[in-house]
């Protein structure tokens, strides 16, 4: 008996949580709520988002760049082969712990498509298990690079005329999009 009437008492309650009443919404509210919840704006968010991030992307691209490189240490044990004096070759022993580090700011020119390198570099090495040798240093202190392509497309020059242009247009997509949403509520 007490199973019954908790059975009959359970499938009540279930009835009870699942009719719910109508929700009535004013054509703003069902506008807004298409705006903030339908796949298509979604598609359209995500979609003006990528256009964003490719725009940030070309503007990173025009601002300088700092690269570092090193070698933390660099063990060798080798044997390499020399000409001597006499036109004779020996092979002469490498043990050697050698370091190296380099420091570089480049920046691309846009109006040439070529890039502009300012460096630096210290390099070290100490020979090893060798009495009286001397260890080693090497600078440069500053040293300027200009790579300039002489053949072919000057790629930031036209990404520069196209990607604000991509930008406004996927910003102008974004809007009609959203709009298109907003009639698809209205006429639904």
């Amino acid at each position: 008996m007490n199973k019954i009437l908790f059975i009959t008492l359970l499938f009540l309650i279930s009835i009870g949580f699942g009719v719910s009443a109508q929700q009535t919404l004013t054509l703003s509210e069902a506008i807004e709520t298409a705006r903030r919840q339908s796949v298509d704006a979604a598609v359209a968010l995500n979609e003006l988002k990528t256009s964003y991030w490719e725009f940030r992307t070309y503007r990173a691209d025009l601002l300088p760049e700092v690269n570092f490189k090193g070698t933390l240490p660099d063990y060798r044990r080798s044997y390499s082969l020399y000409q001597s004096e006499d036109g004779t070759y020996k092979y002469i022993r490498d043990n050697s712990l050698q370091m190296s580090g380099e420091i570089s700011v480049d920046q691309n020119i846009w109006l040439t498509g070529g890039k502009l390198s300012m460096n630096s570099s210290l390099q070290f090495v100490s020979p090893l298990n060798m009495p009286g040798a001397s260890r080693y240093y090497m600078s440069i202190p500053v040293g300027v690079t200009l790579t300039q392509p002489v053949f072919g497309v000057n790629n930031l020059k036209w990404k520069r005329r196209i990607e604000p242009v991509r930008y406004r247009e996927a910003q102008a997509s974004y809007l009609e999009d959203v709009e298109k949403v907003t009639l698809k509520t209205i006429t639904y």
